[in-house]
């Protein structure tokens, strides 16, 4: 039997995006980068990401790679980081 968290995603949220929305991560249904990115516009209208990624974030999927393209399926049990481009360097 799964445990509560692995039936979600986790978002969580760096540089401007966490300023955005005033917190470190949320948790969220599963579904392709758009319906996220959707879902995140409604809980937090100042994200500004309702439709495609806004261009000053970048959206790594599990850490391991950029996402961009909307029809990218999100699975329960991963990770998306949102993080502002400039992060880093």
């Amino acid at each position: 039997m799964q445990s509560p968290v692995e039936n979600v995603v986790k978002v969580e949220f760096f540089g401007i995006p966490r300023k955005r929305v005033g917190l470190a991560a949320c948790l969220t249904q599963p579904g392709s980068l758009r319906e996220i990115l959707q879902e995140l516009q409604t809980r937090f209208p100042s994200l500004d990401c309702a439709n495609k990624a806004h261009p000053e974030f970048l959206i790594s999927l599990d850490g391991a790679c950029f996402i961009s393209l909307d029809s990218t399926p999100v699975l329960a049990g991963q990770t998306l980081v949102l993080l502002s481009a400039d992060a880093g360097g």
